[in-house]
Order: C-alpha cells, then sequence, then structure tokens
C-alpha cells in the first residue's frame, strides 16, 4: 500500500530470508519448524520476565502454541488494529525478529494481574484472545522498549531447543531401531517355530507311511501265514493248507467220486503238504 509492486517483492525477498534480519521463512514452510523455536523461545523469555505469570499459564496447561502462533505468523496483523499493526510493522523493520517477542511479552504483562486471577483454562484462553481488542497503542510500543530483551536471551533459547531436538531426535531413532530388532527377532522366532512346525509334520508323515507300510507287510505275512498254514479239518479229519482247504472242501462235494485229498491234489495239481505229527499242525 505505500510501496510499489518492485518495492513490496524485494522487501518480501528480504523477509523471508533464512540468514537474513527478519527470517520468516521457517514460519511458513512443511512442519513449521521455526514457530516451534518462536514458541520455546517466548516461553523462556517469559519465565525469565514474568516468572508468577508463567507458571500460572504452565499450571493450567497453556503454552505460547495455545495463544501466540497469530503473533509470530503475521506480524500481528491479525486481530490487532490497523493503526497498531502499522507501528508495530515499522518498529519490526528496524528492530528484527526481537520485536516480535517484546510486544508480545508486553501485551501479557500489560494484562498480568487479569491473566493470574483466572482460574481455569478455558478462562484463561478467553482472556488471551481478547488482548489485542482493548490494546494502547501507545502504550503498548512504550512499555515494549522497556523491556531488556536481548539476542543473547534468544540465542540461548535457540541452543537449549536445539539440544532437546537433537535428544529427542535420538531417543527415536533409538526407539526405531528397537523396533526393528525386535520385529527381525520375531520374524526369526516365526520362521524357526515354522521350521520345526514343518519338520514335526514330516515326521508325522513319515510315521504314518511307516506304519501303513509294516501294516501291509503284516496283512500280506498273515495271508502268506494263512495260506501256508496246515490245518485239521473238524469235519473231515482232513488236513489242509489255508486257502486250498476250500477248494479241497468244495471239490469233494461236488465231486462224490473223490477218494482222498492226494488224488485231488494230484488231479488238480495242487501242492497240499502234510504235517508230519499233530505237533506240526496249526
Amino acid at each position: 500500500m505505500l510501496m510499489t509492486e518492485e518495492e513490496a517483492f524485494w522487501m518480501l525477498v528480504n523477509l523471508l530470508k533464512s540468514n537474513g534480519k527478519y527470517q520468516l521463512r521457517g514460519l511458513y514452510i512443511d512442519g513449521l519448524p521455526l514457530l516451534h523455536l518462536r514458541f520455546f523461545q517466548f516461553q523462556k523469555i517469559l519465565e525469565r520476565f514474568s516468572p508468577v505469570l508463567a507458571k500460572h499459564l504452565t499450571t493450567l496447561q497453556i503454552g505460547p502454541e495455545l495463544y501466540s502462533s497469530k503473533w509470530f505468523i503475521t506480524i500481528y496483523c491479525y486481530d490487532f488494529p490497523f493503526e497498531t499493526a502499522m507501528r508495530i510493522w515499522d518498529c519490526f523493520l528496524s528492530e528484527g525478529i526481537k520485536l516480535i517477542f517484546r510486544i508480545g511479552l508486553a501485551l501479557l504483562k500489560q494484562n498480568e494481574k487479569e491473566l493470574i486471577a483466572t482460574s481455569d483454562l478455558g478462562e484463561a484462553l478467553t482472556s488471551l484472545q481478547m488482548l489485542p481488542k482493548s490494546v494502547d497503542t501507545q502504550q503498548i510500543i512504550k512499555l515494549a522498549f522497556k523491556l531488556s530483551i536481548k539476542h543473547e536471551h534468544l540465542n540461548a533459547a535457540a541452543l537449549a531447543y536445539e539440544t532437546i531436538q537433537k535428544q529427542e531426535e535420538k531417543n527415536k531413532n533409538e526407539r526405531k531401531a528397537k523396533k526393528k530388532q525386535t520385529n527381525e527377532q520375531n520374524n526369526t522366532d516365526a520362521s524357526n517355530e515354522n521350521k520345526n512346525h514343518n519338520k514335526n509334520d514330516n515326521k508325522e508323515k513319515e510315521g504314518r507311511e511307516t506304519l501303513t507300510h509294516d501294516e501291509k507287510e503284516n496283512d500280506v505275512a498273515s495271508t502268506n501265514s494263512h495260506d501256508n498254514a496246515i490245518v485239521l479239518d473238524p469235519e473231515t479229519g482232513m488236513r489242509k493248507k489255508g486257502a486250498q482247504t476250500m477248494q479241497v472242501k468244495d471239490y469233494l462235494l461236488e465231486d462224490e467220486n473223490v477218494e482222498s485229498v492226494d488224488q485231488f491234489a494230484s488231479d488238480s495239481n495242487i501242492d497240499v503238504p502234510f504235517a508230519s505229527s499233530e505237533e506240526e499242525i496249526v
């Protein structure tokens, strides 16, 4: 509004430079990394210059992220009167990022008593959201420049934040590595269990096959034993050999002219062995 298009463009470039005086770019990129740093720095500044209010807000579980995000992202353009926003931007372009903390701290200190008097989260947040509505431009600028916030305070807070971030990243990587190791161990255990299960299945299968083979051999042996056994027919008193007995008996019943087993065996070419004694008869 007060600049040409070209002047406004180059002003925007200077505002967004990461290594420039204002360093606003990190407020708008993915993840808002600079905004989280500003929250941490503002909390440390509040604890240094207004410890009672800082403790009260912490007790109510209210951090800067709940009330100051608009302050940092819009540099007090949102909710503030136009005249106040213009004066703050004039001072910001002259002073740099340090002024953002001065204005925010001045707002809280100007309403410190009212904020400390709040008793719950909802009441405190309502009071914080109403701060821009009742601001006096001259008073807030005057109070802001009375606060001796230095770059050393901001740098110390930034270093503490970086240390915490590195530790959190380290812990995160350790948890990932531990989880990966646990998953690999579980996969190994599951694989070994499957191998043992398959081995047991193979053993059971081999056992069943062996049992079936033995049963078949026993059936064959039983059949051969029955076929070769010499027994005494209780009806005829004749000696017989297993399955051939039925053939002999049926033949004798059908042909009354057959006088003996020997004749039947001779006629049928069947070898019928005879026991030499009663002990050989099964």
